[in-house]
């Protein structure tokens, strides 16, 4: 099922996310969609009032077939596939649901994350941990302190050397 795009009367989306554009050919033709740097895919939408604007194109998805009574900013991709851009991936979320969702919030600590070395006074090596963090839990010892630490802001932090690896 086509339905039109709010404010662009020559454009339609359907539920699994193609855009149908009737702008210059009355039997329409289906938009190829750009990926954008946020690894969504987005198209060029040429509005009523003659202005064109890049739309992502599961927000048009969204905003035609999903009802969002409590006014939610963001859409969230259930599988976590930004290409999957079918009705039935997609629901209205706040900021803290989409970022908090399935797996996001791991990676985005292990993309942040810097291995660190734990080393005697003499410079002998005590254990290695997958970032500053682990190194704090596992070792009992302010994470604050291992931080500055590794970046050589303190010369020690709880009697031990510590350097990213």
């Amino acid at each position: 099922m086509w339905l039109p795009i709010k404010d662009a009367k020559d454009y339609f989306v359907n539920e699994k996310g193609e855009v149908l554009s009737k702008r210059h050919f009355k039997k329409g033709i289906i938009l190829k969609p750009h990926l954008a740097n946020n690894h969504c895919y987005m198209v060029n939408i040429y509005y009523d009032n003659g202005k064109p604007r890049f739309r992502t194109i599961h927000r048009l998805v969204a905003e035609a077939f999903i009802p969002n009574p409590d006014n939610l900013p963001q859409i969230n991709h259930k599988d976590e596939n930004r290409a999957n851009n079918a009705v039935t991936n997609l629901e209205w979320c706040d900021g803290k649901y989409n970022s908090n969702y399935g797996t996001g919030h791991m990676r985005q600590t292990i993309a942040c994350s810097k291995p660190c070395i734990q080393k005697t006074l003499d410079g002998e090596f005590v254990a290695m941990y997958s970032s500053i963090s682990e190194a704090g839990r596992k070792s009992g010892f302010s994470e604050s302190n291992i931080g500055k630490a590794c970046r050589r802001e303190d010369h020690l932090a709880s009697g031990y050397l510590w350097e990213y690896a």
